[in-house]
């Protein structure tokens, strides 16, 4: 709590006599506040002694304390009624504490070292800008206003300082919109030194101060603006590996072709990647549609079948009109065969180390479908037929993410097998793949609303309708006439 006495003590030092205002004098209050009992009699104000001397220490240091923990509860239940995922996750609450905390000892610990350090020379909105990239918009606008109200009432803030920081940090929180890929780091890096630049410029001015000290505070928070756009960057991966988090970055990072396992599935599997690609465009706008994480879904699409690597001639988009295996296979085993894509693509998932969040769309975008075709196959031949053998072993979608790509990897596949693709059988079509996985219990899990699914409908039907649509046929090419080729059909002149 040296910050509050200094601030006291910076006050007390303000209304001394001139005759006591030494050097020394000064460096002592400055220097902690244990000297208040013996400065405060000599104070010519004794009104202004006696507001200091109202209550015993503790009891101030106990309410600072209890307001602390009021801020802190009620973040927690802005969390719980507006954000329940993250207040239900104990990693990320881990992580919004980790920088609240860290935030807090780095202004301790830096008033520390340098008792007349500047706000703004801090890296004010760093603990904001983590929680943007880590988390999300949300809570790095929250970890911004319980970081400012914890500068406030350490006595680290005042005044028009406090709007300045909390007006940083919001700037720093929007300046993460730009960062969509790390090379951006230095536009996000000049946007956030400009903000506070300003910020600590008009700041100052508010306070009286004089023009050549706001051109100072200016200066300062260029510095601070720089070390938190050269910290968030450098933080960002240990702050990923250690809590287990995905950010826009690293799926960017995954949804490049040039990722490992990608050019492993387009050497491999060329009709699965495809097919991928495909599921991926329509997942992705699904997804923009029913307000989920539209990078995470076309990730996620990119990978839901990554398994068929290990066997891809078993999959008929990768037969490229060669002989189907299956035909001389038994329905049992097709069936083994073909789900076993699921348990294969969480596998490789694990070996390549992508993220958590990717490996279960891989496990659950089949969710415990049935695989209908070889169950039908199987069932004309034999009576005797167990519907739970040919089902998906997986879980069925826990995210709207898994959810979309399940309902586009069926309806990609349905529509592309339609003879003659209209939009109304398009539509008819996917609409059918959609209602067959409600009435199976698949989406149950999902948090989608009937107002969703009907806009995924929509969405799907109208993209299908535009990838698959019919083509006139070309004539042939007309016999050539050597005797014209280098003639035009030129108007005569005159």
């Amino acid at each position: 709590m040296i910050i509050r006495y200094e601030n006291i003590a910076r006050r007390v030092a303000g209304i001394l006599p001139e005759r006591l205002k030494t050097p020394l004098a000064i460096r002592l209050l400055l220097g902690g506040g244990i000297v208040l009992a013996t400065v405060v009699p000599v104070v010519e104000r004794p009104a202004d002694a006696a507001a200091i001397q109202q209550i015993p220490w503790w009891v101030s240091m106990t309410a600072l304390v209890l307001l602390m923990a009021y801020v802190v509860a009620a973040a927690g239940m802005f969390l719980y009624i507006y954000d329940r995922k993250v207040y239900d996750r104990l990693r990320d609450l881990t992580l919004i504490a980790t920088l609240f905390v860290g935030m807090v000892w780095i202004t301790r610990v830096a008033v520390l070292v340098w008792p007349e350090i500047s706000p703004f020379v801090l890296p004010v909105p760093l603990a904001a800008m983590l929680g943007t990239m880590l988390l999300s918009a949300r809570e790095g606008l929250l970890i911004a206003m319980i970081t400012t109200v914890a500068g406030l009432l350490l006595g680290f803030t005042s005044g028009s300082l406090v709007i300045a920081t909390l007006v940083w940090s919001i700037a720093a929180v929007t300046a993460m919109a730009f960062w969509t890929e790390r090379r951006r780091v230095l536009v996000v890096g000049v946007s956030v030194v400009l903000t506070g630049v300003l910020a600590a410029f008009l700041a100052t001015l508010a306070e009286g101060l004089s023009f050549g000290v706001a051109v100072q505070a200016a200066g300062y928070a260029a510095v601070g603006g720089a070390l938190s756009a050269i910290l968030a960057y450098g933080l960002l991966p240990f702050f990923e590996s250690v809590f287990g988090l995905t950010t826009d970055l690293r799926l960017l990072e995954l949804g490049s072709p040039a990722h490992p396992l990608m050019r492993e599935l387009m050497l491999q599997a060329p009709g699965t990647y495809a097919h991928s690609v495909a599921t991926a465009n329509l997942a992705e706008s699904a997804a923009e549609a029913v307000g989920a994480k539209p990078l995470l879904a076309r990730v996620g699409a990119y990978y839901h079948d990554i398994g068929k690597i290990r066997r891809p001639g078993f999959f008929y988009e990768n037969l490229q009109g060669g002989e189907n295996p299956h035909d001389d296979t038994r329905p049992t085993l097709s069936a083994l065969i073909i789900t076993s894509h699921v348990r294969d693509g969480s596998d490789l998932a694990k070996q390549y180390k992508l993220p958590e969040e990717i490996e279960a769309i891989i496990r659950q975008h089949h969710g415990t479908s049935l695989v209908s075709y070889f169950y039908s196959k199987a069932a004309e031949s034999d009576a005797g037929v167990f519907e739970a053998d040919f089902r998906y072993q997986g879980e069925k979608p826990q995210s709207p993410e898994a959810a979309l790509v399940m309902l586009a990897d069926g309806s990609e596949a349905a529509v592309r097998a339609l003879k003659k693709p209209s939009s109304t059988r398009v539509e008819a079509t996917v609409r059918k793949v959609v209602d067959e996985k409600l009435a199976d219990g698949q989406l149950d899990d999902a948090d989608l609303t009937l107002a969703d699914i009907e806009r995924i409908v929509k969405t799907y039907s109208r993209m299908l309708t535009s990838m698959f649509h019919a083509r006139c046929e070309y004539p042939a090419t007309a016999p050539r006439r050597p005797a014209h080729a280098d003639k035009h059909n030129e108007p005569q002149r005159a």
